[in-house]
């Protein structure tokens, strides 16, 4: 695996809710599980410096874009521009309060054959 794709999904670690948990209460991988167990899980996404700076040109071109709110554009002309002042990688440290070192990702779907620090990315 890449050293950005492995950053990334870190980075990315509890910032979506997972479904099964939403939808049974319940979840397979348990605290493995990249996705939140409910609100006291979820994190804040990190953002890039890009940030909603430019224009979603998928939404200004045909009034609908199909990344909804997870779009890094801008949608709105009044939506206000984020500058980030920091540089992003600090950004996302800060934000994801994890050290990478502490973790071991294991893309595989096949939970059985972790140890109890490897974190699935499904």
């Amino acid at each position: 695996m890449s050293s950005d794709l492995h950053y990334k999904e870190i980075a990315l670690y509890k910032t979506e809710s997972c479904r099964n948990w939403d939808e049974t209460g319940s979840c397979r991988y348990g605290k493995r599980c990249r996705y939140a167990h409910g609100p006291e899980e979820l994190r804040a996404v990190p953002r890039s410096s890009q940030y909603k700076t430019k224009a979603c040109r998928s939404y200004h071109e045909k009034g609908a874009c199909p990344y909804g709110v997870r779009c890094t554009f801008k949608h709105l002309n009044d939506e206000p521009t984020i500058v980030l002042k920091q540089n992003s990688k600090q950004i996302w440290n800060s934000m994801l309060g994890l050290s990478i070192a502490h973790y071991r990702v294991k893309a595989n779907n096949d939970a059985s054959q972790s140890s109890k620090d490897e974190i699935f990315f499904v």
